[in-house]
C-alpha cells in the first residue's frame, strides 16, 4: 500500500508529450552492414503479452533459456550455443552483467520488460564494438524515453502486480519515470516440490534527456532494482535440489548512465558513462553470503563521416570490482583502443576495424575484424569475421576455498558468418565459434582448451492480409575438445508465430516453440543426462479501447512437463490478465 501510495503525485502532475529518436549511440549505425541483428520492439511485446524478457528471447531462433525454477528463479541467456557468461547484456548502453557472480553473467529472470522501449539481440562475436563479455552475442535493451501517453498497468496471473508510466517536459528537457512492483507465490523450484518458492520485484526508472542545443545533447539514467526470491537448496548426495523454507537470493542494484552527444558539422562526439553496482545475498540455512560487485564504464568516441562511409576512433576504460563477506575486494580494470572504417560505395559495403586491449590481470589482446556485403537488387550478401576476447572474471581469478585460479587465461575467440537476406522477408545465416583456452571448473576453475559451434539458423517474417507470419529455425553442433557435452543448451530449435489483426482495436497471436534435447550434468564428474525435446504454446489476446488496453491469455496453454535444467520446475499452463489505462 505504501508504495502505491508513493506513486499517486506523479500521477497527479504529468504531461503527455510526444518525443522523437533521442537514443544516444556512437555504435548503432555500425552494425548495419554486416552484422546479424535480431530486433525485438515494444509493439512485439503488447501484442505477445510479454512481461519478462526471458519470454521475449525464448522466441527468437538461436537464442536458449535455462532457467532452474519457475518464473523469478535464475535463468542464463545463451546465444549460439555460447556460455551465458559470453553474452554481454546492456541498459541504455550500460553493462549490467552481475560483477558479483562467479561467471558474470546476468540473470534477466526478474527484469520486468514495463520500461523496455525494444531490446535488440546481436548473435555472434561482437568483440569489435563491444569488448570483453561478447564473444558469444549482446542484448542491448533501451529503456521508454517519454514517447507514449501517461498509463497506469495492473497485471493478474502467475504474478501480480503494478506499473505506473509518466513523462514531464520542462522547455528543452524530458523527464520520464517508470515504477513497478510484481509479486507472486510461485511454486516449488525443485520439480515435484510441496513448499513454494515466491517471488517479489519492486524498482524504479527514471530517465532524463535534455537539449543544451541543436549540436549538443544528454541523456541520464537512473534504474534501481529490488528483486527477491525464495530458493531451494541442493541435495548433496544426489546433487537434486530439495525443498528449502527461508532459503532465499536477494538482488539490489543500482545502475546511472550518463550520454552526450556533440555534433559539429559531419562528425559526432559522444561520450558514455555507466555504473552497475550489485548486492546480492543468499541464504542457506542459518548462512547468509553476502556479495558485492561494481563496475565502472567511460567510453569516449569519435565518429567522422567521410565520402564513402565513416570512420571511428574510440577510447574505452572499464573498472570492476568483486568482494564477498569472507574475501576482501578484488579490483581489475581493462582498457580498450577501437578503430573502424565503414565503407559503401553503390551496393557494396564493409567493415574493417581492430581492438586495441590491455587487462591488468590477463595482459594484452589484439581483436581485428573484417566485413564486406553486396546487394544484388534486394538480395543481400555480407560475410563477417573476427577474433575477440573474454577476460576471467574477478571470482575465476580469486574464488575462496580454492576455487580461483590467478594463473587463468583469458579466453580467445575466432568467429565468422556468412548471411543471406531478402527484404526482411528471409534471413539465412551460417556461423562458426571457436573459443581456445576455454574456463571450466574441475574443483576449481581452469583452462581447458576448446569449445566450438557452428551451425544455420533461418528466420523469415511476411505480412498477409490480415496476418502476420514469423517462423525460424536453429540447427548446430557443439563441441568440447575434452568430448565432453555443452550443457543446458538445444541444438537444434523451431520458432513459429502467427498474428491476426481483425479490426476494431482486436489482435490475436500464437506462438510455438519447439526445443530439441538438451543436456545435463548435475555434479562436475557426475554422469550427463540428456533431457527431452519439448514444445510450447502461449496464445495472446489484445482488445484496444478508447483509454483501455486489454491484454490476455494464457502460457505454456497444453500443459507441457519439461526440464531446461535437471531437477528444476518450469513455467506451468498460466492464465494472465493485463488492464492498462492511458491518460
Amino acid at each position: 500500500m505504501k508504495f502505491v501510495l508513493f506513486l499517486i503525485p506523479l500521477i497527479a502532475y504529468s504531461q503527455n508529450y510526444k518525443l522523437e529518436d533521442v537514443v544516444i549511440s556512437s555504435k548503432r549505425e555500425l552494425r548495419e552492414s554486416d552484422y546479424t541483428v535480431d530486433v525485438e520492439t515494444i509493439e512485439s511485446f503488447e501484442d505477445a503479452g510479454n512481461e519478462k524478457l526471458v519470454d521475449v528471447l525464448e522466441t527468437l531462433p538461436g537464442v536458449s533459456i535455462n532457467q532452474s525454477g519457475a518464473p523469478g528463479q535464475q535463468a542464463t541467456i545463451r546465444i549460439r550455443g555460447s556460455e551465458g557468461r559470453h553474452v554481454l547484456v546492456l541498459i541504455d548502453g550500460v553493462r549490467v552483467n552481475d560483477p558479483s557472480d562467479p561467471n558474470k553473467s546476468f540473470n534477466p529472470a526478474l527484469l520486468n520488460v514495463g520500461d523496455v522501449e525494444r531490446v535488440e539481440v546481436l548473435k555472434g562475436a561482437q568483440t569489435l564494438l563491444y569488448g570483453s563479455d561478447a564473444i558469444g552475442g549482446v542484448v542491448n535493451i533501451i529503456t521508454k524515453k517519454g514517447r507514449e501517453k501517461d498509463s497506469i498497468t495492473l497485471n493478474a496471473g502467475y504474478s501480480q502486480g503494478i506499473q505506473l508510466d509518466n513523462t514531464f517536459t520542462f522547455g528543452d528537457s524530458i523527464l520520464h519515470t517508470h515504477l513497478f512492483h510484481d509479486k507472486a507465490e510461485g511454486i516449488s523450484a525443485a520439480d515435484g516440490g510441496d513448499e513454494d518458492d515466491g517471488y517479489e520485484n519492486r524498482g524504479v526508472t527514471l530517465n532524463f534527456f535534455h537539449s543544451f542545443s541543436d549540436k549538443l545533447e544528454g541523456d541520464w539514467t537512473l534504474k534501481v532494482t529490488d528483486q527477491f526470491s525464495e530458493i531451494d537448496n541442493t541435495d548433496f548426495s544426489t546433487g537434486l535440489p530439495i525443498d528449502s523454507d527461508g532459503d532465499y537470493a536477494k538482488n539490489i542494484q543500482q545502475l546511472f548512465s550518463q550520454k552526450l552527444n556533440y555534433r559539429t558539422g559531419s562528425g559526432k562526439l559522444s561520450h558514455l558513462l555507466g555504473f552497475n553496482k550489485i548486492d546480492r545475498f543468499n541464504k542457506f540455512g542459518s548462512f547468509v553470503l553476502g556479495s558485492y560487485g561494481k563496475e565502472l564504464t567511460n567510453e569516449l568516441h569519435w565518429n567522422q563521416k567521410i565520402e564513402n562511409g565513416f570512420y571511428l576512433i574510440g577510447l574505452e576504460n572499464l573498472s570492476e570490482s568483486f568482494s564477498q563477506d569472507a574475501l576482501d575486494e578484488k579490483v581489475t580494470g581493462l582498457t580498450s583502443l577501437v578503430l573502424i572504417r565503414d565503407y559503401k560505395k553503390g551496393s557494396v559495403f564493409g567493415q574493417l576495424g581492430y581492438r586495441a586491449s590491455h587487462h591488468t590481470e590477463s595482459g594484452n589482446n589484439f581483436s581485428p575484424s573484417v566485413g564486406v556485403g553486396k546487394f544484388y537488387g534486394e538480395n543481400r550478401v555480407a560475410f563477417n569475421y573476427q577474433q575477440g576476447f573474454k577476460a576471467p572474471t574477478l571470482y575465476q581469478l580469486y574464488g575462496p576455498f580454492s576455487a580461483g585460479n590467478n594463473e587463468l587465461d583469458a579466453e580467445t575467440s575466432e568467429y565468422f558468418d556468412l548471411n543471406y537476406s531478402f527484404k526482411k522477408l528471409f534471413e539465412l545465416s551460417l556461423f562458426y565459434n571457436r573459443i581456445d583456452d576455454f574456463i571450466g571448473f574441475e574443483g576449481n576453475y581452469i583452462n581447458t582448451d576448446w569449445l566450438e559451434s557452428y551451425g544455420l539458423e533461418i528466420n523469415s517474417q511476411q505480412k498477409i492480409g490480415a496476418y502476420e507470419l514469423n517462423s525460424g529455425l536453429f540447427l548446430a553442433n557443439f563441441n568440447q575438445a575434452d568430448g565432453k557435452k555443452a550443457l543446458r543448451r538445444p541444438s537444434q530449435k523451431v520458432t513459429f508465430g502467427v498474428g491476426r489483426d481483425f479490426g476494431a482495436g482486436q489482435r490475436i497471436r500464437i506462438n510455438y516453440v519447439w526445443s530439441g534435447k538438451r543436456f545435463d550434468r548435475l555434479q562436475t564428474n557426475s554422469e550427463t543426462l540428456e533431457l527431452d525435446p519439448y514444445s510450447l504454446v502461449d496464445v495472446h489476446y489484445e482488445k484496444i479501447f478508447k483509454d483501455f488496453t486489454l491484454n490476455t491469455g494464457i502460457e505454456n496453454a497444453f500443459g507441457e512437463d519439461y526440464e531446461e535444467a535437471f531437477g528444476y520446475s518450469v513455467q506451468p499452463f498460466t492464465a494472465y490478465a493485463r488492464l492498462k489505462y492511458s491518460y
